[in-house]
C-alpha cells in the first residue's frame, strides 16, 4: 500500500518563528517550505483551518500539525501577526471527489458565490481528477477535502518529479491566496 504524503509539519513555535519538522515521505514539501520560518516571513495565519495554516509572504501555505493550532495563535496574537479566517475554495473545488453524493448545482453556486472563476475549477478538476480519485478509493473520505488534501493528492499520485511537484504546489497556493468574497 501506497504511503500519503501528507505536507503537514509538526511545528516548534519559538521567538525567531516555526522549526518544521518533516517525515522522509515529505521531502518534496521539505524542499518547498524548509526548515526554519521566521516570524518576519509570516504573512498572516488561520488557527481554524483543518490544518491550520500559515501563509508567507512570498506565496508559499505551510500547513502545521492541529495540536500546534492554540501555541501558534499565542504567538501570532503577541507578534500583531493577523489570525484570518479565509474561505477555503479547495473545499468547494474539491466537493465533488469526497465518497458522497453531491449537489452540483449547490456546489457551482458556493464557488460563484465566492467569486471563483470557472476556468480556475475545471483546470483544477482536470489536474487533480486521477490523484483525487485515488485518494478518495484509499481514504473513503466523505466529510471534507481541502488545500492540504490536494497538495497529499498530488504528491501521493500525481507526477513524482520534483520540479512537477514544486511548480503544482506554487499553484495550489496561488489559487488558495486570491481574494474571494465571503
Amino acid at each position: 500500500m501506497r504511503e500519503l504524503a501528507f505536507p503537514i509539519a509538526k511545528a516548534r513555535v519559538t521567538e525567531a518563528g516555526l522549526e518544521a519538522f518533516w517525515e522522509p515521505s515529505q521531502l518534496a514539501e521539505a524542499t518547498y517550505i524548509g526548515q526554519q520560518v521566521p516570524w518576519s516571513d509570516v504573512m498572516e495565519l488561520d488557527s481554524r483551518s483543518a490544518p491550520p495554516e500559515v501563509r508567507l509572504r512570498d506565496g508559499r501555505t505551510l500547513f502545521v500539525a492541529p495540536e500546534h493550532r492554540e501555541a501558534l495563535a499565542a504567538a501570532a496574537g503577541s507578534l500583531g501577526i493577523s489570525d484570518v479566517a479565509r474561505p477555503d475554495v479547495w473545499a468547494a473545488i474539491l466537493e465533488p471527489y469526497l465518497d458522497t453524493a453531491t449537489n452540483r448545482r449547490a456546489n457551482r453556486r458556493d464557488l460563484s458565490r465566492l467569486g471563483v472563476p470557472r476556468w480556475v475549477v475545471r483546470r483544477a478538476r482536470r489536474r487533480l481528477r486521477v490523484p483525487m480519485m485515488r485518494l478518495t478509493l484509499l481514504t473513503w473520505e466523505w466529510e471534507r477535502y481541502g488545500h492540504a488534501d490536494a497538495v497529499t493528492a498530488f504528491a501521493t499520485f500525481g507526477d513524482p518529479d520534483r520540479q512537477a511537484q514544486a511548480n503544482f504546489r506554487r499553484w495550489t497556493d496561488s489559487v488558495a491566496a486570491r481574494k474571494y468574497s465571503r
